[in-house]
């Protein structure tokens, strides 16, 4: 049996983790100490699915959708994806993390997953910001040999103006536009930190751009694939006709099937009573019932002798 005291424990470290990945929604405190799954679902599903987009995509790579499951089946895909990606074995087993009870092991378990998805979400960062940095490096090498061609090309634009050579050709608007241009060239060669920022800002808004687009790519597909259940079912509840009559042709042949009952009722009650007995057959038995009675009242009179 576990102590109150170890729980109180484990709820506040689960706490100071939820802090760090800033959890948006409810926290059943209650639920967690009774060990209620559907307290504990909740936040591994936003740890898994939306804390860290890198992570999200790293999963959807694996082949481990986790987004638009029943309760049953995100348990079973997130065992897999502690498995494969983490190499992470839980205390508890799929099915008694579904059960009530088990409390403080299924807070344990929460906050072992909650440090593996910060622990990859801070390895995925560090190497995109690598990738990042090693692109500005190249960048910044192309910039810094455009700019000696430009500085170059400069000198050579300006050593006409210097010596007071005008050329015949182009207008003034023209030259103007020209010295603009090699001002602006110059300006970028002289501060090439201003334009690797630049260039570096540019780059992860796009980032920015390109994840969300994903992520709403991710979304569609998953529509798509409930449209199609939704389909299948439809289709499948239409595979048995239904026949349709009107009220009046169903009352009338309700009338039929009564009146077709009510025949057959009597014929069986005709064919179950007993024959008539004929006229001719009561008045003789009533006549020799009479006579009968008539000789026995003779039989039993007194019998008188003459003297």
């Amino acid at each position: 049996m576990l102590s109150t005291g170890d729980v109180q424990g484990c709820l506040r470290r689960l706490e100071s983790l939820l802090r760090i990945i800033k959890f948006p929604g409810y926290v059943d405190y209650n639920g967690l100490s009774k060990g209620d799954p559907s307290a504990f679902l909740p936040i591994v599903s936003f740890t898994l699915t939306s804390f860290s987009p890198p992570f999200t995509e790293q999963l959807m790579k694996a082949g481990l959708e986790l987004t638009g499951k029943t309760d049953l089946r995100f348990t079973d895909t997130m065992y897999k994806a502690l498995r494969d990606i983490f190499h992470y074995q839980p205390i508890l087993s799929k099915q008694q993390f579904l059960q009530w009870g088990f409390s403080q092991r299924k807070i344990s378990v929460t906050c072992d997953i909650i440090n593996l998805v910060l622990q990859k979400h801070n390895q995925l960062k560090k190497n995109h910001q690598r990738k990042v940095g090693t692109r500005s490096l190249i960048q910044e090498k192309d910039l810094s040999g455009t700019g000696t061609t430009t500085q170059a090309t400069g000198q050579i634009c300006r050593e006409p103006v210097e010596l007071g050579f005008q050329s015949s050709v182009r207008s003034p608007t023209s030259g103007n536009d020209g010295r603009e241009e090699t001002h602006l060239r110059l300006t970028a060669a002289s501060d090439p930190d201003n334009t690797t920022s630049e260039v570096e800002g540019r780059l992860s808004a796009l980032e920015a751009k390109i994840e969300s687009l994903l992520s709403g790519q991710n979304r569609l597909r998953i529509l798509e694939e409930h449209l199609e259940e939704l389909e299948r079912w439809r289709n499948s509840g239409k595979t048995e006709e239904v026949i349709k009559i009107s009220r009046g042709s169903w009352e009338n042949l309700m009338n039929r099937v009564l009146l077709l009952e009510t025949k057959l009722e009597l014929n069986n009650a005709q064919l179950s009573a007993p024959p008539p007995l004929s006229i001719t057959a009561c008045s003789s038995n009533s006549t020799s019932y009479a006579s009968k009675l008539r000789l026995e009242q003779k039989a039993y009179l007194p019998v008188t002798v003459d003297k």
